[in-house]
């Protein structure tokens, strides 16, 4: 049997992994980029993938290797971790306050969104923006109150730095008693509470629609305050047309 010819041997170069370089890596993010800020279905980055290496031949484009499942990734592992601690960052130790409501539809995972309101030195104004997104298995009070809490530390911004919560009129958000805002409080004793205005604008209505001596009571008060004057006849919120919601409100505010 005849030796084998060493030199005659193609060398491997390497084991089938091609080194990717940072130039496409850069250029992977900000496509991924490009689709989480315009809204861009993820579904189109197969297509566009194949696209971009289509018409950039010969450039860095050619590189491009993305499609929808590393797109999620770069986007959910790499852009939005990056985005949140930059974000946190400006919060700083700034006072602000949280807006928070859960998920309503009981047929999938609970869920509870937080926005958050601040001061931003950096861009000189009031800024409010998303803050995340929790998903929890306990929709009470107390559940929902230490998944907020817990995602709070977890980001980096203490609760402590919390001067106030929106919610709606629920009483797991806001009620009495082992609510949201009540097991909060208990963490941050200053901590207001700011309902839904929607929800107070009917009961408004609500409360003298149907009350003669209620109407008699509030119009001998109004006098009280101010003479020579007659109130305004209180309006229904329509809840089909938000146009009208603007004069409802102007005649409370009058009153």
């Amino acid at each position: 049997m005849k030796s084998l010819d060493r030199t005659a041997q193609p060398s491997l170069e390497n084991f089938g992994h091609t080194k990717i370089t940072d130039a496409s890596k850069y250029a992977d993010l900000k496509v991924a980029a490009f689709v989480a800020m315009h809204d861009t279905s993820v579904k189109s980055v197969d297509h566009l993938g194949e696209l971009l290496r289509d018409l950039g031949k010969g450039s860095l484009l050619e590189n491009v290797r993305l499609h929808r499942t590393k797109c999620s990734r770069l986007i959910s592992a790499v852009i939005a971790p990056a985005f949140l601690t930059e974000f946190i960052n400006d919060v700083g130790q700034m006072p602000l306050s949280l807006v928070i409501d859960e998920a309503t539809d009981i047929s999938v995972t609970k869920f509870i969104c937080i926005c958050i309101e601040y001061y931003s030195q950096s861009k000189g104004k009031m800024v409010s923006d998303f803050l995340g997104l929790i998903q929890v298995t306990d929709a009470s009070g107390k559940g929902m109150a230490l998944a907020v809490i817990e995602y709070c530390g977890k980001i980096g911004e203490p609760i402590k730095n919390c001067e106030a919560i929106g919610t709606d009129g629920a009483s797991a958000m806001c009620g009495a008693i082992n609510s949201i805002y009540t097991l909060l409080r208990r963490e941050v004793p200053h901590l207001k509470l700011s309902n839904v205005f929607a929800t107070q604008l009917i009961n408004t209505n609500n409360w003298f629609a149907h009350s003669k001596f209620r109407k008699q009571n509030y119009e001998k008060y109004y006098e009280t305050m101010n003479p020579n004057k007659k109130p305004k006849k209180l309006m229904a919120l329509s809840t089909t047309r938000w146009l009208v919601w603007f004069p409802v409100s102007e005649i409370i505010f009058e009153q």
